[in-house]
Formats: C-alpha cells, sequence, structure tokens
C-alpha cells in the first residue's frame, strides 16, 4: 500500500469517527406515555452513548419540549392519552422551527389480559 493511500486511508476513517461522535451528541426527544418504553429507549440510546436525551410523558410535554429542547430527532409514540403522536406532528410540522426535525413513530399494543 502506498504511502498517500494509507494517508487518505487514515483520514478517512478520523472523518468518520468524528461524524459517529457528532451523531451521539445530537438531541434527542423520547415522548411516550408508558414509562416502560420510555425506560427502554432511553437504556438502549444511553447504551450507545447518546447522552443528550429529553423525555416527555405526552403529547402536550413533547410539543413544549419541542420548542424548547429544539431536538434534532423526535422518537413518538402514536398513542398517548393527551394528544395523540399523529396531532403532536401535525403541530410540530406547523411550527417554522420545527417542520424539518426528523419525527420516528412508535407504537405498542400490549394485551394487559394474560
Amino acid at each position: 500500500m502506498t504511502e498517500g493511500l494509507a494517508e487518505s486511508l487514515l483520514q478517512a476513517v478520523a472523518a468518520d469517527n468524528a461524524v459517529s461522535n457528532g451523531i451521539r451528541d445530537a438531541k434527542i426527544l423520547i415522548a411516550d406515555d408508558d414509562p416502560l418504553s420510555r425506560r427502554l429507549l432511553v437504556g438502549i440510546l444511553q447504551k450507545q452513548n447518546f447522552s443528550n436525551l429529553q423525555v416527555a410523558e405526552g403529547g402536550v410535554a413533547a410539543l413544549e419540549l419541542l420548542h424548547s429542547f429544539r431536538p434534532d430527532l423526535v422518537l413518538l409514540d402514536m398513542q398517548m392519552p393527551d394528544i395523540g403522536g399523529l396531532e403532536v406532528c401535525r403541530a410540530a410540522r406547523a411550527h417554522p422551527d420545527s417542520v424539518d426535525i426528523p419525527i420516528l413513530v412508535q407504537t405498542a399494543t400490549v394485551n394487559r389480559r394474560e
């Protein structure tokens, strides 16, 4: 391997590591009314070295944090008792400061009869 190629590869790896570290600094908002789901998502993200996390226990709190925390990503439950995820998405897209924030929606249905 030539010296120039090796140096280029090292620079590419360094740049990739910088991007990975920068991603882990991303501000992530987790909005879910279920305490277990919130704890699971926080635990998974922390295990991957994400540390800039905020948690909302419902849609109203999510909208408040959307404007005060200004997250880079929102993990949003679709089924919440106060304001559902779809309404939170609509409100986020209607506001110029949050129109481009990526929103990943998720939901869980639990059979509580068992």
